[in-house]
């Protein structure tokens, strides 16, 4: 009840790893294309798969354990099977009534579907984004075509979202077709960005972009509305994530609170620790609802710990050995 659009952090997360992998592929653009496109692989490779691989192995010997066999435990297993090969993201939209519907709160795997859509993602940006670094830059209707592919291919799938998002509600929200869209807008971004565009030049810019896109986050978190997502309410936090990452993104050497918060020790580490916490937090979670519930606090804060705990055994001992 607090946050009732708290789900709109999945948006914040599309655009953040549409800008990053853009970074990425940039600063290999260098290498031979078979080389471009094996050294991408092998880094996504390396940083998605060990630990996702014990979360779910982890999480399927606990969910025996203590999630009795029945009709919604198997559904939970054909999503934790899927989730090892990218694609758990259609089998929720196969074998579940929807994102929102009671039941998947008591699926352990649920949460791997926003997984799912940047691994499918992945597998056709890279030639995207090669195009537009070889061919963009010149003067005739191939570059043209290159330099307006992806933020083409961005309108088609937000036109996309507009026309699902109604009569096929889930087809919309986990499906990778009207997720596009989101995941180019970071990609868009940092376009821009490489060209020295939308990025503000002192610390009072800064702070703009800053105020303005934490606003716009907030309204996403606090009103975005389940049936009309990701079309319209999506836009929101996809613009607000924009604004935050062009603010901290500023070429003024005079670093605003919001930038030093960013900074600080703890909530850095909190951030090196962001693709475990997201891996746990929902098994945790949904292990808690199938045993002793979460509607104490105590049992929430036991919950937190446990997660915190978990994530940082993944952290250091598989992501970052």
């Amino acid at each position: 009840s607090f946050l009732p659009g708290g789900f709109t952090g999945v948006d914040v997360f599309f655009v953040i790893s549409g800008y990053v992998i853009s970074k990425s592929l940039f600063k290999k653009f260098s290498l031979p294309f078979s080389g471009y496109l094996s050294e991408f692989y092998k880094r996504r490779i390396l940083r998605i798969y060990p630990a996702l691989i014990v979360c779910l192995i982890i999480t399927f010997i606990a969910s025996t354990l203590f999630i009795p066999s029945s009709w919604l435990s198997s559904t939970n297993n054909q999503t934790g099977l899927a989730a090892f090969f990218g694609v758990s993201n259609f089998a929720l939209v196969w074998h579940t009534d929807g994102y929102f519907s009671p039941k998947v709160e008591f699926n352990p795997f649920l949460h791997t579907w926003s997984l799912a859509v940047e691994e499918q993602f992945y597998l056709f940006f890279p030639l995207l984004f090669y195009i537009w670094l070889k061919f963009g830059k010149q003067k005739s209707v191939f570059g043209y075509l290159s330099r307006s592919l992806l933020l083409g291919l961005a309108i088609l799938s937000l036109a996309y979202a507009y026309l699902e998002t109604a009569p096929n509600h889930d087809r919309a929200f986990y499906l990778l077709p009207s997720r596009f869209w989101e995941l180019a807008a970071g990609a868009l971004l940092f376009k821009l960005h490489s060209n020295n565009l939308f990025v503000p030049n002192s610390k009072r810019n800064s702070d703009i972009f800053l105020v303005f896109g934490i606003f716009l986050l907030g309204i996403g978190f606090a009103y975005s509305t389940q049936d009309l997502f990701p079309f319209p309410w999506a836009i929101i936090p996809v613009l607000g994530t924009m604004l935050l990452i062009s603010g901290v993104a500023n070429s003024s050497d005079r670093l605003s609170v919001i930038h030093k918060f960013l900074q600080f020790g703890v909530i850095a580490y909190i951030g090196n620790l962001s693709y475990s916490l997201y891996l746990w937090h929902w098994p945790v979670s949904t292990l808690f609802r199938w045993t002793i519930g979460l509607d104490e606090l105590a049992y929430n804060v036991i919950y937190l710990v446990i997660v915190f705990l978990l994530a940082i055994g993944s952290y250091h001992l598989v992501e970052a050995p």
